[in-house]
């Protein structure tokens, strides 16, 4: 068994800070039902907008960078993502040293 004290750690820490961490693009079908609301798993440059403007999550770590650059109506959205506060990072280079890539 694990001490009390541990399983209470986790908690507050799951509670303060939320996000998604993807192998495939963050505005796949899958990922983006905790962080979008479209009519159409392919609607993914209006996944990407949602996310953009509407996002809560602290954390949105995946592919798809081109749903976010090269867009249709021309709009950058990690130009609006950093002006909502968000730092945006599209390689591991410039990435906080407390960045951890871990593997079991």
């Amino acid at each position: 068994m694990y001490p009390d004290w541990l399983f209470r750690s986790f908690v507050v820490r799951a509670i303060s800070h939320a996000g998604l961490v993807v192998t495939s693009r963050i505005t796949h079908a899958t990922p983006a039902a905790f962080s979008s609301h479209v009519s159409d798993r392919d609607e993914e440059y209006d996944i990407a907008q949602q996310q953009a403007l509407n996002q809560t999550l602290d954390v949105l770590f995946g592919g798809g960078l081109e749903k976010y650059t090269d867009r249709p109506d021309g709009v950058n959205l990690l130009q609006v993502m950093e002006q909502r506060g968000y730092q945006v990072l599209t390689s591991y280079k410039g990435a906080p040293s407390r960045l951890c890539v871990c593997a079991s």
